[in-house]
């Protein structure tokens, strides 16, 4: 449910641009970023820190560009679109300093949520006024997904 509902708000976005260049970080094995490249036929890199991701993910999804890099490392120029399907594994400032380093017209689709039970959910956000408020970026679309045990939230940019 969560990624069909990323990748049924991309779509007017998408189509801004005749030739997108997608990075989607903090993908793991590129579930997300291969049902883009799927259902939009576009260029789709997958950015994982954890190097099982890009091992396994080039067995499950081979016709996705998989690269392991950390978001404070990696180079996001040249990308038109970053998407982020992840907020809620990564610090407010990881998020802020990532948009800092991209080019000024990229378009960015964070998304997050309000789901406390994993550990490594360190940034979660209570309503989508709070995941607005901690990003610098000027939002231009907002959606919320109600499913039963918490709510996804998802912000579009620039």
């Amino acid at each position: 449910k969560n990624k069909i509902f990323l990748i049924r708000r991309l779509r007017k976005y998408i189509s801004l641009s005749n030739n997108p260049n997608i990075a989607v970080v903090g993908g793991w094995y590129g579930l997300a970023s291969y049902l883009i490249k799927d259902f939009y036929n576009v260029d789709v890199t997958n950015v994982d820190k954890d190097p099982m991701c890009k091992k396994i993910g080039r067995k499950i999804f081979p016709d996705i560009n998989h690269i392991t890099s950390s978001i404070e490392d990696f180079d996001f120029k040249g990308y038109s679109y970053v998407i982020c399907p992840s907020c809620e594994h990564m610090k407010d400032e990881v998020i802020n300093n990532m948009i800092s380093r991209c080019d000024l017209y990229t378009v960015f689709v964070l998304l997050s949520n309000n789901y406390k039970g994993p550990k490594d959910h360190i940034n979660i956000k209570k309503d989508i006024s709070e995941f607005k408020n901690s990003i610098n970026l000027d939002i231009k679309d907002e959606f919320i997904l109600e499913l039963e045990e918490y709510n996804r939230f998802m912000i579009v940019g620039y």
